[in-house]
């Protein structure tokens, strides 16, 4: 990484996220894109999301209602996409691409929104996480458990992200919400780590308040850095049908802001995968949008306020 300029790890977009107009050296927030899903099952198509999600960006005033914070005082950036030849053969070098991207965006002390691509992205950027918060947690919203040791005989897949994840954290560091979809494998797997996760019909009878609320006395999670990945599947099909693999029985979108709205001062850096605009309409790439500016919204509310 030495040597290497932010420029030389991205393409510039032809349309950039919405208010992301700050140069790189004065934004706390960054937003990028991974054009990747060669490892995706069922439906691709998500290498497609970067760029979709751009374009709804820009259907949502500046000022966040559920924040009372306007964007317009933010300094935000969009580095464009990280270059990649979106196949199995290009995967390792992409994960290095990641690792270092991530790694210098937070030694800079800024905060990245890392848009999908399908999950096999999000484990490199847990990694560079994890070596500049030690001490962090790792909050995962998925349909899926995502915890299989290799899949289609890549241990790199999107059905892996949550274990690759697991071997860099631990598990007693990482919680996932809104499973509804594992292995029979995966489920003796998760038992005998200790993985702690909690089906989407938990969330319907519990509410997601009181699960957010077990997890921060649970974990101190009030007191510790957090990386959120959401994989867009978590949201039920009627609210989000544009993904790679969707499951009946989701969260609810108001789910999510909850998750925003109480966890997001503590959130770091975030990603949000699976979108598959071929499957779409634009709710689903919308939703993403509105997601990632709602957390820089509540994060950065809770900056100024301190």
């Amino acid at each position: 990484m030495r040597g290497l300029k932010i420029d030389d790890f991205t393409v510039k977009p032809e349309v950039e996220f919405a208010d992301f107009l700050a140069p790189y050296d004065e934004a706390g927030y960054v937003f990028f894109g991974v054009p990747f899903d060669a490892t995706s099952t069922h439906r691709k198509g998500a290498s497609g999301a970067p760029t979709r999600i751009r374009e709804e960006s820009y259907n949502f005033e500046t000022y966040v209602m559920e924040a009372d914070q306007d964007l317009s005082e933010v300094k935000m950036a969009d580095l464009g996409d990280i270059n990649t030849l979106n196949s199995l053969e290009d995967q390792t070098a992409l994960m290095d691409k990641i690792y270092s991207l991530t790694s210098r965006i937070l030694k800079d002390k800024k905060g990245f929104l890392m848009a999908g691509g399908d999950h096999s992205i999000t484990p490199p950027a847990v990694d560079s996480f994890a070596s500049v918060h030690p001490s962090g947690f790792y909050l995962v919203l998925d349909a899926h458990l995502d915890f299989r040791a290799v899949f289609d005989e890549n241990p790199l897949s999107h059905a892996c992200s949550s274990r690759r994840v697991a071997e860099i954290l631990g598990e007693e560091n990482m919680a996932i919400i809104g499973v509804r979809s594992m292995s029979s494998k995966e489920r003796d797997d998760a038992k005998r780590y200790g993985l702690k996760y909690y089906p989407s019909w938990d969330v319907a009878e519990k509410g997601i308040l009181s699960i957010i609320t077990e997890l921060l006395e649970e974990k101190g999670l009030a007191k510790r850095p957090i990386y959120l990945s959401i994989d867009m599947d978590v949201v039920d099909p009627a609210f989000a049908p544009g993904v790679g693999n969707p499951e009946p029985w989701g969260l609810h979108p108001r789910d999510l802001l909850e998750v925003l709205r109480i966890l997001g001062a503590n959130v770091k850096s975030m990603d949000i995968t699976e979108v598959n605009p071929k499957y779409d309409v634009g709710n689903t790439s919308s939703l993403a949008a509105r997601l990632f500016r709602t957390f820089v919204a509540f994060n950065f509310k809770s900056i100024i306020n301190r």
